[in-house]
C-alpha cells in the first residue's frame, strides 16, 4: 500500500520532471500503483513496453522513461556525494567551487564574537578577506560619506 507522500511524490515527478499534464498524471497514478511503479527509480528500471501499457502514447511513455532515468541518475549521484562527508575544520575557508550544505554554509558566514580582552579575535577579524562586487561596496561607502558630510 502506498502512502499519501508517495502518491504526492509520484504526481510531482510526473507533472514536473516528466512534464505530463496533471489531469493525465492523476488518472495514471492508480495504474502505476497497481504495477508497483511508485518511484522514479522503479520506473527507470522498467522496460518501455510496460510503461507503454500504462501510457499508450509512445512519445509520452518515452518521455516518462527518460525523465525517470534522468531523475534517478541525479539522485544516485547526489546520494553518492553525500555518503562521503568531507571533514572540515570549523571556519576553514571552502575551496572555490566546493558545494557546502546549507548548515555548513551558514556556519562559514558566522562572524566571530567581539571580545576586546582576546587579541586573537581581533587578529582573526583583521585577517578576514571579503570577496565582493565593488559596485555595491562603493555605493554603500558613498551613502555613508553623504550621511556624515551632507551636501549643501
Amino acid at each position: 500500500m502506498t502512502s499519501v507522500a508517495e502518491v504526492q511524490a509520484l504526481l510531482r515527478f510526473l507533472s514536473q520532471d516528466a512534464k505530463v499534464p496533471v489531469p493525465l498524471a492523476m488518472s495514471k497514478v492508480k495504474h502505476l500503483k497497481e504495477a508497483c511503479l511508485t518511484t522514479p527509480e522503479s520506473l527507470s528500471k522498467t522496460p518501455l513496453p510496460t510503461i507503454q501499457s500504462i501510457f499508450p502514447d509512445e512519445k509520452l511513455a518515452k518521455q516518462v522513461l527518460s525523465a525517470a532515468k534522468r531523475t534517478s541518475k541525479k539522485r544516485t549521484s547526489f546520494s553518492a556525494s553525500t555518503s562521503s562527508p568531507s571533514k572540515r575544520v570549523k571556519n576553514a575557508q571552502p575551496k572555490p567551487g566546493e558545494q557546502l550544505s546549507p548548515a555548513d554554509f551558514e556556519a562559514s558566514l558566522a562572524l566571530p564574537s567581539l571580545d576586546h580582552s582576546n587579541p586573537a579575535v581581533e587578529d582573526e577579524i583583521n585577517d578576514a578577506i571579503f570577496h565582493t562586487n565593488r559596485a555595491p561596496l562603493v555605493v554603500a561607502f558613498v551613502v555613508q560619506l553623504l550621511n556624515r558630510f551632507p551636501l549643501d
